[in-house]
């Protein structure tokens, strides 16, 4: 249980120290999307490899912890159910989610993006419980 609080900590601190601020995550991936997704272009690689870092980061805490939930304290299950999802094949439309809701949040251009891109990766392939 406290590998999911640590787990939890290593999420905050890589936000914190995260240069990826929403609007340069967002300038690249709204590229990469109005393309059509095409996976050609240096757009394409750095969204795409920002979106599956975050998600393997999460998917680890979901992995681990997902059959023992029951087991979970208050505080480990708020931490599992703000940090965890599931890999899964959603990634062009975890991208096009994330694109769309900082086109409509630019106040949220100044943060870093981690938090955003797991929001829409959540979105698409949310962690449940065994």
């Amino acid at each position: 249980m406290i590998k999911l609080l640590i787990a939890g900590l290593f999420v905050l601190i890589a936000e914190n120290a995260n240069a990826a601020s929403n609007e340069s995550i967002y300038k690249v991936c709204k590229k990469f999307a109005s393309s059509g997704f095409d996976e050609s272009t240096t757009d394409a690689l750095a969204c795409t490899m920002y979106f599956l870092g975050v998600r393997d980061a999460y998917d680890g805490v979901c992995s681990i912890y997902e059959g023992s939930y029951e087991t979970l304290s208050e505080s480990e299950k708020y931490v599992f159910e703000f940090f965890a999802l599931k890999s899964s094949e959603n990634l062009h439309a975890s991208i096009q989610d994330y694109v769309n809701k900082m086109q409509q949040k630019p106040e949220n251009w100044g943060y870093g993006a981690t938090f955003d891109v797991g929001d829409s990766l959540r979105k698409m392939s949310p962690c449940k419980p065994k």
